[in-house]
């Protein structure tokens, strides 16, 4: 239950636009948040265990201004749903099941930083900080090479 993908190179994660995206199948637990995947103190996708719905977020602007949106629906549990967020330089979307979930606007371009990409949990190393893991099964996570020409993974 608290096994991550530790994606250690940051210069290949290093974009101002993005696509995230990935099925997943969770089942409840304690912990606040599940993680799709984030790259600690610049962007995630995950989703909130109490509303049981898609959260999308990043640093913005100039003043890294903490700005996030949550899916207009619940997500449940022990079910395949797809998820995805989009970022482009003005707008933070949320898609579930290939449905627009929610839009929020945004100032300013994405953050970017030398932390590394955990996918199915929160990993910040300089803090030594593990949480947010997923219970549950994660399949075609992927981060599209539209984001950036070294953004080709999937796992």
């Amino acid at each position: 239950m608290n096994d991550f993908i530790n994606v250690r190179d940051p210069n290949l994660l290093e974009f101002r636009r993005y696509t995230f995206m990935g099925w997943i199948k969770y089942y409840p637990t304690s912990e606040r948040n599940a993680e799709l995947m984030e790259r600690a103190a610049a962007y995630w996708l995950n989703f909130r265990m109490d509303a049981r719905k898609a959260r999308a977020g990043d640093f913005f602007g100039k003043t890294s201004k903490y700005i996030y949106t949550d899916s207009s629906m619940s997500i449940p549990d022990g079910t395949w749903t797809h998820i995805a967020s989009t970022y482009d330089v003005q707008q933070l979307k949320i898609h579930i099941n290939g449905q627009l979930a929610k839009i929020a606007r945004v100032p300013g371009l994405a953050c970017v930083n030398k932390n590394p990409l955990a996918i199915s949990a929160k990993y910040f190393p300089t803090r030594n900080v593990r949480m947010n893991f997923l219970k549950g099964r994660l399949d075609d996570v992927r981060v599209p090479n539209n984001c950036s020409p070294a953004a080709r993974f999937r796992v």
